[in-house]
């Protein structure tokens, strides 16, 4: 039986080879947001595919007839050629394809098809080595249920504990730090390794001068090569990461180095302003002037709001606890706070600064959501008990908090750009050999830092 001129039997591999490509392929862009029409660019997609496995496969079919084969030594040689160039073809309409149906960057394109590739690759491998292995010890390989096994049952296992150890937290993490230098290396490693080296298995297999050991060597080598193709695309995007959230979080460092220097300066200027008016109001007072009261009162209620300059012990947690402060008058908010500064003093005042204004904001921007007013509170403590430091910030929240390596990921939809505060908290508290831990149970939110003091 055949189809557009094709035999059946000759079309099945193929086929099931490019399936079992675009799933691994799909599994890498499915969290890429999709362009609009989706269903037309996918029919476009499926038609591209189809006319090219139709085509190349009417080719190869007839591989043995072309007037080629007279410019190649030897017919294995031909296949080699031919193979390498039809696999470059397979990747360039992947990339295609994956442009066509997801909004996404190049970069990002090639980054998803040579991952899926190279992991298809793998399952491919591991099925080639188990034929050797099977073979040499009489088991018929050619038999259905034989290769359902290595298409289907082995493309499976290997499909899913590469989606569990690797797209899990790619999809987590995102594609923002893919670059197109680094790119071009890895497609080149594939291009090497997975097309060369296994096209090199397959025709080492067509000759019977080579000793099946060595064909099995060759399948593991091959089926090792894939495997650290992948593991260093996962790690080229890991350690990109990296560098993108350290810089980030020195620039946020940075950011609030200088916050830090302008509200201590704008606190002094207020408070040195409010004593003024606490004065003038006084010999208003004194002096009978005509002035209603009530205002008096008010202004006097404002300015004391302004004048109350948390004393800690600490000028870098008087100024973070006095800023938060005002915020929490002004959203209605009610902050308790009992701290002793001084336990901090070896702690740097924009470590401090940091720590407490990222501890408070995330606090103050849970309770003010709550509507009711009664749960708008946070409490805070910091004391020393012996060699340990110990800070305890507890506040109501709503919803649901997900927690990712022990910290709550951001409610943020751009999760890419936000979240770095938890982040600087935790890599605060263990620079001063500490530990943090966040916990959500029954409403409440808490945060409990344990910081040990230096000896001497």
């Amino acid at each position: 039986m055949s189809f557009f001129g094709i035999d059946l039997a000759y079309l099945l591999s193929p086929v099931l080879t490019t399936i079992q490509i675009a799933v691994a392929i799909w599994l890498f862009t499915r969290a890429l947001p999709r362009r609009e029409g989706l269903c037309g660019r996918v029919i476009v997609v499926v038609a591209m595919v189809l006319a090219f496995v139709l085509s190349a496969s009417r080719f190869g079919s007839r591989l043995s007839e072309s007037p080629i084969v007279d410019l190649f030594p030897s017919f294995a040689d031909l296949i080699f050629v031919s193979q390498f160039v039809t696999f470059l073809a397979v990747i360039v309409l992947c990339l295609v394809s994956v442009l066509i149906i997801y909004d996404t960057t190049v970069w990002v394109a090639l980054f998803c098809v040579s991952s899926g590739y190279v992991m298809q690759n793998i399952a491919s491998g591991l099925d080639g080595l188990l034929r050797v292995a099977f073979g040499s010890v009489g088991v018929d390989i050619e038999s259905a249920w034989f290769a359902a096994i290595g298409m289907v049952g082995l493309c499976v296992v290997v499909y899913v504990m590469c989606y569990q150890l690797f797209v899990v937290v790619i999809e987590r993490n995102g594609y923002e730090a893919v670059e197109g230098g680094s790119m071009l290396v890895v497609m080149l490693m594939v291009v090497i390794i997975c097309i060369a080296f296994d096209l090199a298995n397959k025709c080492a297999l067509m000759s019977s001068e080579v000793p099946l050991r060595y064909v099995a060597l060759y399948r593991a080598v091959h089926l090792a090569m894939c495997a650290f193709t992948l593991w260093m695309e996962f790690e080229l995007l890991f350690n990109r990461h990296l560098e993108r959230d350290m810089a980030t979080m020195e620039r946020i460092r940075e950011d609030e180095a200088r916050q830090y220097r302008l509200s201590r300066e704008n606190i002094e200027a207020i408070n040195v302003k409010c004593h003024d008016i606490r004065h003038q109001i006084r010999n208003l007072e004194e002096r009978g002037a005509v002035v209603d009261k009530s205002v008096l009162d008010d202004l006097a209620h404002e300015v004391r709001i302004y004048d109350s300059k948390v004393k800690t012990g600490s000028d870098a947690l008087d100024t973070i606890l006095t800023e938060k402060s005002l915020v929490c008058e002004r959203e209605g908010i009610r902050l308790t706070c009992v701290a002793d500064g001084a336990a901090l003093s070896f702690v740097s005042p924009a470590d401090l600064y940091a720590l407490f204004g990222n501890l408070l904001d995330n606090a103050i921007e849970a309770v003010r959501q709550l509507p009711d007013v009664g749960k708008r509170t946070i409490s805070l403590v910091v004391r020393r008990t012996g060699e340990i430091v110990i800070v305890h910030e507890e506040n109501y929240f709503a919803g649901e908090v997900d927690f990712v390596d022990g910290l709550p990921r951001t409610s943020k939809d751009d999760r890419s750009n936000h979240g770095f505060g938890t982040r600087s908290m935790r890599q605060i508290v263990e620079r001063y050999g500490g530990a943090l831990t966040m916990k959500a149970r029954a409403g409440t939110f808490a945060v409990n830092m344990m910081i040990p003091v230096p000896m001497g």
